[in-house]
């Protein structure tokens, strides 16, 4: 049987074949890539477990552009050893939120239990992407953010990444269309103004809300919560 590990390598890597080959020649040395991230405990069952997503790294472990060094190389960035772990003391509001909203959910070692993602795929070494390298690389980091929803088969989505960044993404994991007013199933403010908005798509639910830097993190958190426990049980 394969293993999610297995999985997620047949299943990615060509996908980022097409996303390097796309985009390659505007991937400079300064431009990192990112691949999805998951805890050894993540849950293999279908529709179970969290997946949360931000908006692009600040910085990752090399500027390979090479995609058998990313996927199985020395110094791959696919699978590796501290994958979640390196997290546990990471200092910053978006890991803040993950750490105790997890927490809730897998009283040990919760980060194990939980995956990690990112919309962009390609990012500067600092900062987030420019209008040209989101656009440049939207339809496949659209693909690639499918099929991991498709193979880790998480319950909940959590995008803390804001609307204007998540559109387009939210739309393709929706058939390219955006979800009907009937696919809102539970909205609230939690910091005025800002609010998270659940999205039910193919029997998932997609937590739409703000990133969390310079926001009131413990409103967040509790916002979470409850709502990934109103439909934990669904």
């Amino acid at each position: 049987m394969e293993t999610l590990t297995q999985k997620l390598h047949d299943g990615l890597k060509p996908l980022y074949e097409e996303l390097i080959n796309h985009c390659g020649p505007y991937c400079d040395e300064s431009i990192v890539p990112f691949i999805v991230q998951w805890g050894k405990d993540f849950p293999t069952a279908e529709r179970d477990g969290i997946l949360f997503v931000g908006r692009a790294t600040h910085g990752w472990h090399n500027n390979d552009h090479n995609v058998d060094n990313l996927f199985d190389g020395d110094k791959k960035i696919f699978n590796r050893e501290d994958q979640m772990i390196w997290a546990k003391n990471y200092n910053s509001a978006f890991w803040y939120v993950i750490r105790n909203v997890s927490k809730h959910f897998y009283l040990q070692d919760e980060l194990n239990h939980v995956a990690w993602s990112n919309l962009c795929k390609l990012a500067p070494d600092a900062g987030n992407p420019n209008n040209t390298l989101f656009n440049l690389q939207l339809l496949n980091a659209c693909n690639i953010l499918n099929k991991e929803v498709e193979i880790l088969s998480p319950k909940f989505i959590v995008m803390m990444t804001g609307l204007g960044w998540a559109e387009n993404f939210i739309s393709s994991l929706n058939g390219n269309e955006w979800p009907s007013d009937e696919q809102i199933v539970a909205e609230t403010v939690w910091s005025e103004p800002y609010k998270a908005t659940v999205y039910k798509i193919a029997n998932r639910y997609v937590i739409l809300t703000e990133h969390p830097q310079g926001k009131d993190e413990q409103s967040l958190i509790k916002c979470l919560i409850h709502l990934i426990s109103q439909f934990k049980e669904i």
